[in-house]
């Protein structure tokens, strides 16, 4: 929170979008996602101090709503006690995780290339990263339990606000899960049609159709209304503009090392959850976006990469379901071996024996 705070100010990201808002409160017009400048305008009118100077300020509550969101996630299960200490440390973990930059010493990059899970140099990110977290939670919840959460105004008044709210934050999260989800249903409706009338009562009126209404509306604003801005087919150009083409499999891997290793130790455990499917589909599509499309902005050139922003929070979404997935699996084993509670060495990753080999050693 520290570095994100005090750094928030000097970077590009943040000078543009306060730069917005400035102009919005001259009369300006509002950016096709605008969550973010309400936000720092609401601010600047609490205190009355200048937006760009409450740029950090606005980092640390986006930055602890993502922490409170996620650890009230992490730390609640209908059938298992989640220790405090525990869902904390998770949450830790999910808030700093960073992908593997073992090709560092060859091209000097921690970032380009890799998808990142969290980021600090782009407040729209930022903003976008709870509401999506509870969208996702939610709308697995709902199709995972779809007899105990039957469709309902409420519950589906619940998904259609986020929907729109996290387009209003940053459309990324919505333009990978809408394949994703669709897919996920024709596979259900395929291979487990009960229950399914009632999914679709749930995910067309509270997921599609406000989805597709705000995103046609956004991308009229963006692309078609008298602007520079166009979107095209360019494989791999993004990628290129800072990292060797070699390096996309290996700097693949290693953004995703940890939800790999959790595919290894879970199997199909891991692979029957909702949750887990509709994460991966979402990653996939994500990719599909960074590395085979590119968004021209003003009709400058292929740096943008603003499809990226779809890999990094599909990214998040998955390290959240990976971690979640893993906890509870330690806790059902823990169950079933009469063990209250597991030993601290088994939610540390970088610790490779059980506290009992650690005894014999001493």
């Amino acid at each position: 929170v520290l570095h994100v705070t005090g750094s928030a100010v000097g970077y590009s990201d943040w000078v543009a979008h306060g730069e917005i808002t400035r102009a919005m409160l001259n009369g300006g017009s509002a950016p096709p996602h605008f969550l973010y400048q309400y936000l720092l305008i609401g601010l600047h009118k609490l205190f009355n101090v200048d937006v760009m100077h409450m740029s950090p300020v606005a980092a640390l509550i986006m930055v602890f709503v993502t922490f409170v969101v996620a650890y009230r996630f992490l730390s609640t299960s209908d059938s298992h006690k989640i220790l405090p200490w525990i869902a904390i440390t998770a949450t830790c973990f999910l808030l700093l995780a960073h992908p593997v930059a073992l090709l560092f010493p060859y091209d000097k990059h921690m970032y380009f290339g890799y998808i990142a899970s969290n980021v600090f140099h782009n407040p729209s990110i930022l903003i976008l990263k709870p509401i999506a977290l509870a969208h996702f939670v939610l709308l697995s919840m709902y199709l995972l339990e779809s007899e105990k959460y039957p469709p309902s105004i409420g519950r589906v008044a619940v998904l259609a606000f986020l929907t729109v709210l996290s387009i209003a934050a940053k459309p990324n999260y919505v333009i990978v899960l809408l394949p994703a989800l669709f897919l996920l249903m024709c596979f259900r409706f395929m291979y487990a049609r009960e229950g399914f009338s009632d999914v679709l009562r749930m995910t067309v009126p509270g997921v599609f159709l406000p989805a597709v209404v705000f995103l046609l509306w956004q991308f009229n604003y963006f692309y078609i209304d008298g602007n520079k801005n166009e979107i095209r087919l360019g494989i791999f150009e993004v990628y290129q503009y800072l990292s060797d083409l070699w390096t996309l499999l290996p700097k693949l891997v290693l953004s995703v090392a940890f939800p790999i290793s959790v595919v290894l130790v879970l199997k199909q455990d891991l692979w029957r959850r909702t949750d887990f499917q509709l994460a991966a589909l979402m990653l996939f599509f994500s990719l599909i976006y960074s590395y085979f499309l590119v968004d021209t902005v003003a009709g400058e050139g292929a740096g943008s990469g603003n499809f990226w922003w779809s890999a990094q929070i599909s990214s998040f979404i998955l390290f959240f379901v990976c971690i979640r997935s893993y906890m509870l699996y330690i806790l059902t084993n823990d169950e079933k071996a009469g063990v209250k509670t597991a030993p601290v060495s088994k939610y540390l990753p970088c610790i490779l024996y059980t506290s009992d080999a650690a005894d014999d050693l001493a």
